[in-house]
C-alpha cells in the first residue's frame, strides 16, 4: 500500500559556482541539498496500520526558488527514498542572492488546490503545499519548509461506489476530491483531503455516490496546520427525507363520520412517512382503533394503552428505515384536579438506524413533571446514540406559556407554532397550538424543510374527522444532523487525530 508523505525540511543551501544563458551575470545555484530533520522524520498511522513510516523524499520531487514574479524550478536528483535529498537546477529565472522563499510542489500557488484527485492510501500529492518565507534571511540562513494545510482522512464502509467528496467551509471555500468511482466494502476505504488550517468555522462533509449523496457535519471547527483529522468509519447510507406526523386522532369519534379508515386516509393524503397519533383506543367495544388504522394504511405500529383504554401509538411504513427498538414509559397521574383529564398518560419511544422518534400525550396540570421525566429519559437512553431525537404529541400548553419556554431549553420546535392544532367552535380565531414536533438540543440537530398544519383535505371535511389537525414535518436524515465529534491524539510534531463519529 503506497504510503504518503509530508515534508518538513531543514534544508543547507550550498552555493555552487557555474554559469548558464539563462544568468550571463551571475553564477547560478545549480544543486541545493535538501535534509530532513531526524527529530520530524517519524509519524504514525496508529489504528489505519498500526506503523511508523519516515519523511522521505521522493523520485521526481520539484521544488521551487521564489523571488518576486520570478520563479526557478528544481528536482531531486539524488538521495530519494532517503531523509537527504539534493535538487538539481531544472528551469527559470529565479536567482536571488539570498533564498527568502520556497515553495513545494514547484507548481504550487501556495494555496490549498480546490480541484484534488483521489489516490489510493494517501492523498493527492499536489495538494499539499510547503512552504518557506523568510524576509530576514542570510546566504547562510537555513531552509525550513513548513505547511499551514491539515489533512483530513475519511473512512468507508459500504455497498455504494463512491463517487466524489466534497469538503465545505462556511463563508468560505469548497475543497472537492475526485474519486474514480471507487467501490465499497465491509472493508474501510481511506480517504484523504487537504483543507487549509482554519479555526471556528461550520465545516460540511459530502459523500457522493451512485446512489445519492450523504452530508455530515464536523462537530470540530477547527484545524492546526501539520495536523491530521482522521475520522472512525462510518456506513455510506445516502441521506433521505422523511415526512413525520403527529395527530391526535380524537379516539376516532369527534363525529358520525369519523372513523379509523377516515384518519388513514388523511394520513395517506398527506403522504407521511411515520406518524404518532394521540387518543387512540384499542378495545373490542371501540373496534380496535390502532389495528384498523395501521392495517388501512398497510403499515407497522406500536401501540401502548393510557387510562380509560385511551393510548398512544406509533406507525409508520417502510421508507422510514430500519427499527432498532421500541419502549414505553408510564407516566401516572401527579396534580389531581376535577374533571375527565385527571389520567395517567403514555410516552413511546422508538429507536431507527439513523434517529429515534418520541410519541406522547401530556396533561396540562402535569406537564412540568411529565415533560422532565420524559428528558431524563432520553439522555439516559440515547444521549451517547449520535442520533436526533425527535418528540411528537399533544402537550396540552400553549407556546407563549413559561413551562413551554422553559421547556425549550432542552427541546427546540420544528413544527408551526403559529397556528391553531385545535379546533374550539367557542374560540375559532384563537391561537390553541398545543400539538408540536421537537428535536431535542442534546443530540444532533435535523435540516427542516417543510413544515404544515393541515386545515384540509381532498378525502372529506378534516373537521369532522377530530377536533386536532394533523402536524407535519419534512426533515432530511442525515443531512448536516449526524457530527463527525473529535478526538485528539498527539503523535509528536506532526499529530494525527483519531475522530469518533
Amino acid at each position: 500500500m503506497k504510503r504518503f508523505f509530508i515534508v518538513v525540511a531543514l534544508a543547507a543551501i550550498l552555493a555552487a559556482g557555474g554559469c548558464t544563458k539563462n544568468f550571463p551575470d551571475k553564477p547560478v545555484r545549480t544543486q541545493i541539498q535538501v535534509g530532513i530533520d531526524a527529530g520530524l522524520s517519524k509519524i504514525s498511522l496508529g489504528e489505519e496500520k498500526d506503523a511508523v513510516i519516515k519523511l522521505l523524499w521522493s523520485e521526481g520531487d520539484e521544488i521551487a526558488v521564489v523571488d518576486g514574479m520570478s520563479k526557478s524550478v528544481y528536482r531531486l536528483s539524488g538521495g530519494a527514498g532517503t531523509a537527504l535529498g539534493t535538487f538539481e537546477y531544472v528551469s527559470g529565472d529565479a536567482n536571488p542572492e539570498v533564498i527568502t522563499d520556497v515553495v513545494f510542489p514547484a507548481s504550487a500557488e501556495g494555496a490549498v488546490p480546490l480541484a484534488q484527485t483521489y489516490c489510493s492510501g494517501s492523498f493527492d500529492p499536489a495538494a499539499l503545499t510547503l512552504s518557506y518565507h523568510n524576509p530576514s534571511a542570510t546566504k547562510d540562513s537555513p531552509i525550513v519548509l513548513s505547511t499551514s494545510s491539515s489533512v483530513l482522512c475519511f473512512s468507508l464502509c459500504g455497498s455504494d461506489r463512491l463517487t466524489s467528496i466534497k469538503v465545505a467551509v462556511k463563508d468560505g471555500s469548497t475543497y472537492s476530491l475526485s474519486v474514480p468511482s471507487v467501490q465499497l466494502s465491509q472493508t474501510p476505504s481511506y480517504f484523504y483531503v487537504v483543507v487549509p488550517s482554519i479555526a471556528d468555522k461550520r465545516v460540511d462533509v459530502t459523500f457522493n455516490g451512485k446512489s445519492g449523496q450523504m452530508t455530515r457535519i464536523l462537530a470540530a471547527k477547527s484545524f492546526i496546520k501539520s495536523k491530521m483529522h482522521r475520522f472512525a468509519t462510518i456506513a455510506f447510507r445516502p441521506d433521505r427525507n422523511v415526512r413525520i406526523l403527529t395527530y391526535n386522532v380524537g379516539q376516532c369519534s369527534k363525529s358520525s363520520s369519523s372513523s379509523p379508515e377516515f384518519i388513514a386516509e388523511i394520513t395517506k393524503e398527506l403522504n407521511a412517512d411515520i406518524a404518532v397519533m394521540n387518543e387512540v383506543k384499542s378495545s373490542l367495544l371501540a373496534g380496535y382503533q390502532d389495528k384498523k388504522i395501521a392495517n388501512a394504511l398497510g403499515w407497522n405500529y406500536y401501540y401502548k394503552e393510557g387510562q380509560n383504554n385511551l393510548g398512544n401509538m406509533i406507525t409508520y411504513g417502510s421508507s422510514v428505515g430500519t427499527k432498532i427498538s421500541e419502549s414505553y414509559l408510564s407516566l401516572p397521574n401527579i396534580v389531581s384536579e376535577e374533571g375527565k383529564y385527571d389520567e395517567d398518560r403514555v410516552c413511546l419511544f422508538m429507536e431507527f438506524e439513523d434517529y429515534v422518534l418520541v410519541g406522547t400525550h401530556i396533561e396540562t396540570n402535569d406537564f412540568v413533571s411529565h415533560s422532565t421525566t420524559i428528558t431524563e429519559q432520553v439522555v439516559s437512553k440515547y444521549a451517547g446514540k449520535g442520533k436526533p431525537v425527535i418528540l411528537c404529541g399533544d402537550m396540552n400548553t400553549r407556546p407563549y406559556s413559561a413551562e413551554m419556554k422553559n421547556f425549550y431549553k432542552e427541546w427546540r420546535a420544528i413544527s408551526r407554532t403559529d397556528m391553531s392544532t385545535l379546533y374550539n367552535a367557542d374560540l375559532p380565531n384563537s391561537l390553541i397550538c398545543i400539538d408540536y414536533i421537537f428535536v431535542w438540543k442534546g443530540g444532533p440537530d435535523v435540516s427542516v424543510l417543510n413544515t404544515q398544519v393541515c386545515r384540509s383535505v381532498s378525502c372529506g371535511d378534516i373537521y369532522a374527522a377530530s377536533d386536532h389537525f394533523p402536524v407535519y414535518v419534512d426533515v432530511v436524515l442525515g443531512g448536516s444532523s449526524l457530527p463527525l465529534l473529535e478526538n485528539n491524539a498527539s503523535s509528536g510534531e506532526f499529530t494525527i487525530i483519531n475522530e469518533q463519529w
